[in-house]
C-alpha cells in the first residue's frame, strides 16, 4: 500500500460513522472532517437516529451496526449497501444523501476562509 502522502492533494476527507448509547438505544451518526494542506479544518456531523432495539441489543453484545443489521434485517454486508440509514428510511434518505449536508457544512471555514 503506498503512502497517502505520495499522491498530494488540496483536501483531505474523513468519514466516520458510529454509534451511541443514549438511555437503552444507540443513536447512530457519522463524523465529517476535512483538512487543507495548510492544516485548516472543517469538522460537522450527521443527524442521529434512534436505532431499533433489536439492533441495540445485537450492539451492547458486542456486534457492530452492520454485523447487527445484517442480522435483523435478513442482509448481507448491508453497511457496504445502503446501510441502516437506507434500510430504516426504505431508501428515501441514501448514504450518500446522508452525507451530502454534513460534507457541505465541514467546508463552511473553506467556503468563508475570511471568517476562519
Amino acid at each position: 500500500m503506498k503512502n497517502i502522502l505520495q499522491f498530494p492533494a488540496e483536501y483531505y476527507v474523513g468519514i466516520e460513522g458510529g454509534v451511541e448509547k443514549r438511555n437503552q438505544d444507540y443513536e447512530a451518526f457519522a463524523w465529517i472532517v476535512i483538512q487543507d494542506t495548510n492544516g485548516k479544518q472543517g469538522i460537522s456531523k450527521t443527524a442521529s437516529f434512534t436505532l431499533p432495539k433489536k439492533v441495540s441489543k445485537l450492539i451492547d453484545q458486542g456486534l457492530e451496526l452492520g454485523e447487527a443489521d445484517d442480522q435483523v434485517f435478513q442482509r448481507q454486508n448491508s453497511k457496504q449497501q445502503n446501510g441502516a440509514v437506507g434500510i430504516l428510511t426504505q431508501d428515501i434518505i441514501t448514504r450518500t444523501s446522508y452525507y451530502q449536508e454534513a460534507i457541505v457544512l465541514a467546508l463552511v471555514p473553506f467556503i468563508n476562509s475570511e471568517l476562519y
